[in-house]
């Protein structure tokens, strides 16, 4: 997710996720600022764990939430000493910041 890294997060009972990926959400039924976001949870390695593959809801319309979308104050490095709290949440915020813009159309369209 931030370039070629990935992104984990220290899940409840000291589990570890990645997230895999965030998505719009297109459903027709969708509300306002809703996303689509996949997660694994993966063994002390990085390893994913065969059958634990989740989708859920989020919601991101500010900053903050993009950060909580990202893992947060949860988020994880994977190091040579396994799991670390980490900062691959920040990277992968400022690389969304930094990519996406809105066009808001102009004061003179032709």
């Amino acid at each position: 997710m931030a370039g070629n890294s990935r992104v984990f997060f220290r899940g409840s009972g000291n589990r570890h996720f990645e997230i895999t990926n965030i998505s719009n959400n297109t459903h027709s039924d969708a509300k306002p600022n809703t996303y689509i976001r996949n997660i694994v949870e993966v063994n002390e390695n990085g390893n994913v764990i065969p059958g634990t593959a989740q989708t859920e809801i989020i919601t991101i319309s500010n900053l903050w939430e993009l950060m909580e979308a990202l893992g947060g104050i949860y988020s994880e490095d994977l190091t040579s000493r396994g799991f670390a709290y980490g900062s691959h949440n920040i990277i992968a915020a400022t690389n969304y910041v930094n990519n996406i813009g809105e066009y808001k159309g102009s004061k003179h369209q032709t």
